[in-house]
């Protein structure tokens, strides 16, 4: 893709909040970026979908799986590793023809999970870092650095939005004080739990190839409750990723 100009007005955040298992397998595949669908009524198999391209027919077609273009999928197996990608489109037969797909989306057979997203509303940016804390060797015979190396990687991530949804137990980021609802979602809680969830980002260049960035599990410093006088409402969340991984299409 050559170099494009961007400009940050269509940017979307997503949280991932939950992931449905779909019933049956599916095989992945990094070359030729297909997913094949195997139906539990003609059980576990293994393709090489270089040269088999064509899905078992399903006996009825609510054997096809739930997924449409836009959805996402994730190897049940290695969740944390989100072996999965952006569904482009699924055929009658149940191939499934992705935008992309992560280097170590390769395993065979693997249980697949649709990932539900769910939109940070009204979102008025956000930003990211990647840092490393570097060492730095220095010794008397000379003023120059010997040698450094760097330790204590973390993706900084800090986000500004509007709108929320005011039931404590279905808002995603009432977690943020009480991990897994423990106590729906409306009380801090006396836990050493941490809200860490995947958060993905897309945004479009300017002829509308489509960047994506995946933050895996991300914990929040705080939720803070703004309420300046005659002014909307605006959270200011900011954590921590473990690590990112960076596609386009």
């Amino acid at each position: 893709m050559a170099e494009n100009t961007f400009f940050a007005n269509r940017a979307t955040v997503y949280v991932v909040t939950a992931n449905t298992p779909l019933i049956g397998y599916a095989d992945f595949t990094q070359d030729s970026e297909i997913v094949q669908w195997v139906y539990p009524a003609v059980g576990l198999q293994q393709f090489n979908l270089n040269s088999f391209n064509r899905a078992p027919l399903a006996s009825d077609e609510d054997s096809l799986p739930d997924l449409e273009a836009g959805d996402y999928i994730a190897n049940y197996r290695d969740l944390d590793a989100f072996d999965g990608s952006r569904v482009e489109s699924m055929d009658a037969n149940g191939t499934i023809t992705l935008s992309y797909t992560y280097p170590d989306a390769t395993q065979s057979n693997a249980n697949v999970v649709k990932l539900t997203l769910t939109p940070i509303s009204a979102m008025k940016g956000f930003e990211l870092t990647v840092k490393y804390e570097v060492a730095e060797l220095y010794s008397q015979d000379t003023t120059y650095r010997v040698d450094s190396a760097r330790h204590d990687s973390s993706v900084e991530f800090k986000v500004k939005y509007a709108k929320f949804d005011g039931t404590p137990t279905s808002a995603w980021d009432t977690e943020i004080i009480d991990p897994r609802h423990i106590n729906g979602g409306g009380q801090v809680t006396d836990t050493v739990d941490v809200y860490t969830p995947l958060i993905l980002i897309r945004f479009p260049d300017k002829d509308s190839h489509y960047q994506e960035i995946l933050l895996k599990d991300v914990f929040f410093e705080g939720l803070p409750f703004p309420m300046p006088e005659n002014e909307f409402l605006v959270r200011d969340i900011s954590g921590k990723g473990e690590t990112l991984r960076l596609k386009s299409w």
